[in-house]
């Protein structure tokens, strides 16, 4: 692999992770932490910002798996609802005349997107990031702050403390 692109695997990685506390306590009603890594999808830590997402396992060679918004199953599915262009002055003339829930039934009903079996999301890619560093880690902890919203994996490795 031409050296440009572990560059950017590790640049990527590190656009995740943002230096921790390491040997801070952990208030449970903000951080999920971890003293292993995680083993499977529904046991990884998620980051994103409502757009584009991933998930980190602090594995030895670790996985994100990423996520985009626009990336579901299915084809492209038209939720318009067509009695929106006529419902919209019958609302108007409900509020002007002072009957709101009449209103907001009306809105509800011919105003809101037509429902269609809701899609899953999919899977955009996994990135595996391998550092080279084999054996066991030390002093391994791995937390999602709820409150900032970042990951972080700390661990030492051969002496070395890394973030």
């Amino acid at each position: 692999m031409p050296p440009y692109k572990h560059l950017c695997a590790v640049v990527a990685l590190a656009a995740l992770l943002i230096p921790g506390s390491r040997g801070a306590t952990f208030d449970g009603s903000r951080y999920l932490w971890y003293d292993t890594p995680g083993t499977r999808f529904n046991a990884s830590l998620p980051v994103g910002n409502g757009r584009l997402g991933g998930t980190l396992y602090c594995l030895p060679t670790e996985i994100v798996t990423w996520n985009e918004d626009s990336v579901w199953s299915g084809t492209f599915q038209d939720r318009v609802n067509s009695n929106a262009l006529d419902g919209f002055p019958k609302v108007r003339n409900l509020l002007v005349n002072g009957n709101i829930t009449a209103a907001g039934e009306l809105a509800l009903s011919d105003m809101t997107g037509s429902s269609v079996d809701q899609r899953e999301y999919q899977v955009l890619s996994n990135l595996y990031v391998d550092l080279g560093q084999r054996g066991d880690a030390t002093n391994l902890v791995w937390y999602l702050d709820t409150l900032e919203g970042y990951t972080a994996c700390e661990y030492g490795f051969d002496g070395v403390s890394y973030t």
